[in-house]
């Protein structure tokens, strides 16, 4: 009896040091990963404006901020900035404290103190978040019958009028190829109106989680048949966007709602998150010895190198010229613009020679493009506050429910800026949205979920 109370101590143990070391084991296999991923990005693509430098010894200094990053961070899943907060970590926070020191030229005690900045403005998110939630009245509707028919009526609507404007222009597009159709895009969008534009962003950043997550809370009241209305609903907002416009973020906006739903229903630690992205790192990367580089190539570009190398830019280019003050945006009628445009077409035309490009940085960089430092602990105290919100009206939802609305909004953090994503990838929609919905906080049987699943 006694040897077996040792063995259950000695287990106990074992788990207790394997939560405190495999975070830090899991994150910096990652940072190897996108390191050693950027390098061959830049050496296949041999592209001037994606260029490679071998790191110097100041790389030391984010390796050590992100040990403490890595220790501030939730090592389970238990509200919904928990998940936000690692979703950040893994597409904002790590692209940019590493890819700037294998891209500038500048003085690297200049990217280190941008490193600083930058941990110590994420450090304030989380700091922010451990606050006791906020006291927020439950916004209802008059029952949950009448939130989701608002929901779906709401989205049709929509829908059909932009059917109606461009029933004429919707094209079968593969995702191989979707250039010529955005560049069609366009130009329709400047002829019908830019108040378009924002409808179709829509459909895929607010209504597609919105519709998905809809129906997965049907789904949980054994409403399958409604379900699967909302599902086929969001496919379609989805094509319709794609079709249209070629955004293939469309179709990735399904694949990450119903992930986070899976994958946090099934129960996980949150580092488990990082495993996962390299599990579909080695994917990509297996695939190209059957000659297939594309999603190794594109994917992962997409997701891990442009967001720490746009933000570099942004870093070099406006440490050295002024600063835009929103002047592009409803800071207009204070401050004169200097460019004349928004930032990501600055950084577009500048680094990659196109004044068409639209280079978009994540919000930290594009808080340092408008308001300097200042700027990054400013932007960074904002979205603390949001998130805090976020927890508050969130605590009677499911996490996966939560989270799976929010995960289109968490990953445009890391491709624009604040405000950018609060308005034009409908964020503040999203956080409505969240404040109506009839709670989901216990599963079919009335038994509270919010720990039983999260507890890795």
């Amino acid at each position: 009896m006694g040897n077996l109370q040792l063995t259950n101590s000695q287990t106990l143990k074992a788990f207790k040091l394997a939560d405190i070391f495999l975070p830090y084991i899991i994150s910096y296999s990652y940072i190897y990963i996108l390191i050693v991923h950027y390098q061959w990005i830049s050496f296949r693509l041999h592209q001037t404006s994606i260029p490679y430098h071998s790191p110097s010894v100041c790389i030391t200094l984010p390796l050590i901020l992100n040990f403490f990053v890595v220790l501030l961070l939730p090592k389970k899943l238990y509200k919904t900035s928990d998940g936000a907060l690692w979703l950040m970590y893994i597409l904002a926070f790590v692209p940019t404290e590493f890819i700037p020191h294998l891209t500038l030229m500048i003085d690297p005690e200049q990217v280190c103190l941008f490193n600083i900045y930058t941990a110590a403005a994420f450090a304030l998110i989380m700091l922010m978040t451990k606050l006791p939630r906020l006291k927020v009245k439950r916004l209802r509707l008059a029952s949950a019958y009448s939130t989701y028919m608002f929901t779906a009526g709401t989205v049709l609507t929509l829908l059909s009028i932009l059917i109606f404007k461009f029933k004429n222009y919707i094209s079968i597009l593969s995702i191989y190829n979707v250039y010529q159709q955005r560049a069609e895009y366009k130009k329709l969008i400047s002829v019908f109106g830019g108040w378009l534009a924002y409808l179709v962003i829509w459909m895929y950043f607010v209504f597609v989680p919105i519709l998905l997550t809809t129906a997965y809370s049907l789904y949980l009241r054994q409403r399958k048949f409604s379900a699967l209305i909302f599902v086929a609903l969001a496919v379609m907002s989805a094509y319709f966007s794609f079709s249209l416009a070629g955004f293939k973020s469309a179709f990735f906006s399904i694949f990450a709602v119903f992930a986070v739903i899976m994958l946090i229903r099934r129960g996980m630690a949150s580092y488990k998150l990082l495993l996962y992205l390299m599990l579909i790192y080695l994917l990509a990367y297996l695939l190209t010895f059957f000659g297939n580089d594309w999603y190794l190539l594109h994917m992962m570009r997409r997701f891990l190198a442009s967001p720490g190398l746009n933000a570099a830019y942004y870093f070099e280019f406006f440490s050295q010229n002024p600063k835009m003050y929103m002047s592009h945006s409803f800071l207009s009628s204070f401050f004169a613009n200097p460019y004349g445009t928004s930032p990501p077409f600055v950084i577009g035309y500048i680094y990659y020679d196109n004044p068409q490009t639209s280079a978009n940085a994540n919000f930290w960089a594009d808080a340092y493009a408008n308001f300097s430092t200042l700027g990054i602990f400013v932007y960074s105290f904002l979205l603390g506050l949001i998130l805090l919100i976020l927890d508050s009206i969130t605590y009677k939802h499911r996490l996966e429910f939560s989270l799976g609305a929010l995960i289109m909004s968490l990953y445009s953090l890391s491709n624009s800026g604040l405000f950018t994503n609060l308005v034009t990838y409908g964020l503040v929609f999203i956080i409505l949205y969240l404040w109506i919905s009839p709670p989901t906080q216990t599963d079919t049987f009335g038994n509270s979920s919010r720990k039983k699943v999260h507890t890795g």
